[in-house]
């Protein structure tokens, strides 16, 4: 059965039953859905945090403990498990991104307190290596698919925004305010977003380009927003916004250049954060928090769906084994929406990553209806 069957057939009348054996089929056309934990770098399987995907979905990086009991970044892979990046300073490092490719890990190395940290790029042949900026605190938060291009940000009070490529690093400037920080470039690296303070009354997600400079985004209404990714083509901005300037609280926001800044909700109208986004800005992940200064959600978002609860959306429809998981923040989606990883509290307790492999992305709208059919039973 096609997914143009299957949609044709969700915009019937069919019983419950029917419907779910529709989802199972379409589900399974193009690959089963999956649930895969994340290995962490300690023998005890302790404590892991994701920060980011290659464009294929096949490696994920982020954060682990160690045996010795220092935290360090990793590169995963379903194959190969969980490799450590190492450190330059202080036996501790943290991977922040990976290049679309998947050959180029980002991130700092060092404490983030008190202490240096250094910026560093690591590749399989020549491990870790810092990126030599002269600073005594730098970033690397996000490269270009080839990895050639990498921004981030260097120096504390004010931060600076950076970009480097072959010629060098480059200071990308501020809104006004002195302050910036570069969190995500697109594929080709072009484009650079993050965040700026404007002449030190408000800080304003920003989108750069060399022929443009940076263009502050605005706000949904709040004294600041923040743009934590952009999608691998360029035209779509997602991240985080406040809504009231008597609120500290905020919801997650995609922006593109037809529609501006769009507010994507919260459930239960509490505080959202959008991470990252797929190509095209189809699917955004985040997450979402389900009661005040409570535990948070991962949340998965499409425009046919909404924001979804992925913890639902794993177990009602996808089917997936989860018992005892909480699913608590989605941190990155691959390029064509199909992986999407993150982190949570284990069975066990232990705060762990993990990555779900979605069905096509053209059968979310029958398994969005399924969802929204469940909800409706209970």
């Amino acid at each position: 059965m096609t997914v143009m069957h299957c949609a044709r057939l969700e915009a019937g009348v069919l019983p419950f039953a029917s419907l779910l054996a529709m989802v199972s089929i379409c589900g399974t056309a193009s690959g089963q859905a999956t649930f895969t934990r994340i290995q962490s770098l300690d023998e005890h399987n302790r404590w892991t945090r994701v920060t980011g995907i290659s464009a294929d979905g096949m490696k994920v990086v982020g954060r682990s403990m160690t045996d010795k009991g220092t935290f360090e970044g990793f590169v995963w892979s379903n194959n190969a498990g969980a490799e450590g990046v190492g450190s330059l300073l202080h036996n501790t490092s943290a991977a922040e991104a990976i290049s679309g490719d998947g050959s180029v890990v980002v991130g700092s190395t060092g404490r983030h307190s008190y202490q240096r940290t250094e910026a560093f790029k690591w590749t399989q042949d020549e491990k870790i290596e810092s990126l030599g900026i002269q600073s005594s605190m730098s970033t690397a938060y996000g490269a270009s698919h080839d990895g050639r291009v990498i921004v981030g940000q260097y120096d504390e009070y004010p931060e600076q925004a950076f970009r480097m490529d072959a010629s060098g690093m480059t200071n990308i400037g501020d809104l006004g305010g002195g302050r910036a920080s570069a969190r995500d470039v697109s594929a080709g690296g072009a484009t650079v977003v993050g965040w700026s303070d404007v002449n030190f009354e408000r800080t304003e997600a920003f989108v750069w380009t060399a022929q443009t400079g940076m263009q502050g985004l605005g706000t949904l209404g709040g004294s600041a927003s923040y743009a934590w990714a952009i999608s691998p083509d360029g035209g779509t901005v997602v991240g985080s916004s406040r809504f009231d300037h008597d609120s500290e609280d905020g919801h997650a926001f995609m922006w593109n250049a037809q529609e501006g800044l769009v507010d994507l909700g919260a459930m239960d109208d509490l505080f959202s954060v959008a991470w990252d986004v797929s190509q095209g800005g189809k699917v955004i992940v985040g997450e979402t928090y389900i009661a005040p200064f409570g535990p948070t959600r991962a949340f998965v978002w499409d425009r046919q769906n909404g924001m979804v609860d992925l913890n639902e959306y794993a177990k009602d429809v996808l089917k997936l084994s989860i018992d005892g998981w909480e699913l608590q923040s989605a941190k990155a989606v691959s390029d064509d929406g199909m992986y999407i990883a993150g982190d949570g509290l284990s069975p066990e307790g232990e705060y762990a990553g993990w990555v779900i492999r979605v069905p096509t992305p053209g059968t979310l709208v029958v398994m969005g209806a399924a969802l929204g059919m469940m909800r409706r039973r209970r």
